[in-house]
């Protein structure tokens, strides 16, 4: 994904892979993204389109595997964000499952968590 605001132009600033499995789930195999852009929305538009992706290939549902380490916790919130619970999937890495149709209420869900005040 290439991304340019009134500053400038960002260039490439992210990436997604993904696959029909054949049951009807869009599975993400790769989601990166720059740190530069993170937080401005450009996250919110790749899950926009691999939804739509997801919708043109036939697929009901969408998931976002994530394999936790200490090195990405700014993807692990993000991740948290789109769902009230992270799924635990039988290969023991977690996933964000949500259907393709719903992609619209889970990002706005998720930017109204991200613009929520902070508790003290």
């Amino acid at each position: 994904m290439r991304v340019k605001d009134r500053f400038g132009d960002y260039g490439m600033v992210g990436l997604t892979a993904c696959h029909a499995d054949g049951s009807g789930t869009m599975i993400v195999d790769a989601f990166m993204l720059s740190c530069r852009v993170l937080g401005r929305g450009v996250e919110h538009s790749m899950v926009r389109a691999l939804a739509q992706q997801g919708r043109q290939a036939g697929c009901a549902t969408l998931a976002m595997p994530l394999v936790k380490t200490d090195r990405n916790q700014v993807a692990q919130e993000f991740y948290r964000s789109l769902a009230e619970g992270i799924q635990a999937q039988p290969s023991g890495v977690d996933a964000v499952v949500f259907p393709v149709d719903a992609v619209e209420a889970v990002l706005a869900a998720a930017v109204h968590q991200r613009n929520a005040p902070m508790e003290v």
